[in-house]
């Protein structure tokens, strides 16, 4: 009920007659949709002797994925707001912000520093991590688990010619969503983080430097590398997140994705394709201890697809795409020598609602 009275509330705001001069107070009001129909098939290989396993399975049918709310704006000159919520019908598992992803308040303290609180993004690096998971099809483990918006502190400082901003953030620690029971803020498990973002013609990158807690006083640290090459509208980004779980294994607990993107006409084509393992953490089906929460630990992740993302002349806010991607996966929960096989076959659609661009028409 809550979520439809948000969504509500929106409209009619959207709906009221506003002139060109009362316009600049938002930035962005928009809804956001999408819908795929989704083929998925599963098989089991014994590497031993090549013959297939009992539980192929298959399944499909149509799966609403995302129904967003955004708000955006400015309260003053300094001061500068971001709403993005997830309008969706169950409510959250931890706190009543779960399905808010974004609610910050920004205080612009000159040209160069900034300050920011509320409910954020963790600023961990990579392209893939950064993307509005609208705008991602088949994905890593990482992604796909990490507890990514937290209530959280930015300080955040832009040099002058907007091609390098670096900042420290201090947050709610993503291990709070796995702590057992009780309040998220009563757990006391804190993050922290240094990022350095550089966007330059040709080269950009998203770098960070992250500890979290995963009990108290005990950290789990991060080193996220992501890369952006830009030539001719075709980029090329390569993301490598190393997590220390263990320091003993520095380089054996990884998540590394890749993504090109070659625009042709309307269309856009891409090749994406990634590699993850944890194998500096031992099982331990007895309890639950693991020290890396986005990969099983003993498990090996590898996916590989190529798709198609198509925006009608007439109406670029409508957005077509399909996709066909494969995952290949070994970890501890297989018997020895079994490999599981993921067929993902794709095709959706997504709109943008933007009623800022209908009310100045």
């Amino acid at each position: 009920m809550k979520n439809k009275v948000t969504l509500l509330a929106a409209l009619a705001l959207a709906s009221l007659p506003l002139s060109a001069g009362e316009l600049h107070n938002f930035s962005k009001l928009r809804v956001e949709a999408r819908s795929d129909f989704d083929y998925m098939n599963r098989s089991y290989d014994n590497d031993n002797n090549r013959v297939s396993v009992p539980g192929d399975s298959s399944e499909y049918g149509f799966n609403g994925k995302y129904f967003n709310l955004h708000v955006a704006g400015e309260f003053a000159e300094k001061f500068s707001y971001y709403f993005r919520q997830r309008v969706i019908a169950k409510p959250g598992a931890v706190s009543f912000f779960d399905n808010t992803d974004f609610l910050w308040l920004q205080y612009q303290m000159n040209e160069n520093w900034a300050v920011r609180a509320g409910k954020d993004f963790l600023r961990i690096g990579g392209y893939e991590y950064d993307a509005a998971p609208i705008d991602e099809y088949f994905v890593t483990n990482f992604w796909q688990n990490i507890a990514c918006f937290q209530l959280n502190a930015t300080l955040i400082y832009t040099s002058t010619d907007r091609r390098n901003e670096a900042g420290l953030q201090v947050s709610n620690s993503p291990y709070v969503y796995y702590a057992g029971s009780g309040d998220e803020w009563k757990r006391g498990l804190l993050g922290y983080g240094l990022y350095w973002n550089m966007s330059y013609e040709h080269f950009k990158t998203l770098w960070s430097v992250n500890m979290f807690e995963r009990e108290r006083g005990d950290y789990v640290g991060y080193i996220a590398l992501g890369n952006k090459f830009e030539f001719c509208g075709a980029s090329l980004y390569v993301d490598y997140l190393n997590r220390v779980v263990n320091t003993d294994k520095f380089f054996a607990d990884f998540s590394f994705v890749s993504r090109l993107d070659v625009p042709v006409g309307n269309a856009n084509i891409f090749l994406k394709g990634g590699i993850e393992q944890n194998l500096a953490e031992k099982v331990d089906f007895a309890t639950i201890s693991e020290r890396d929460i986005t990969l099983t630990p003993g498990t090996k992740y590898q996916f590989y697809g190529l798709g198609v993302e198509y925006r009608p002349e007439a109406c670029k806010d409508v957005r077509l795409h399909a996709f066909a991607a494969n995952a290949i996966t070994k970890n501890p929960d297989l018997a020895p020598g079994v490999t599981q096989n993921d067929l993902n076959v794709n095709f959706g659609l997504s709109f943008n609602l933007d009623f800022l661009k209908w009310m100045r028409k």
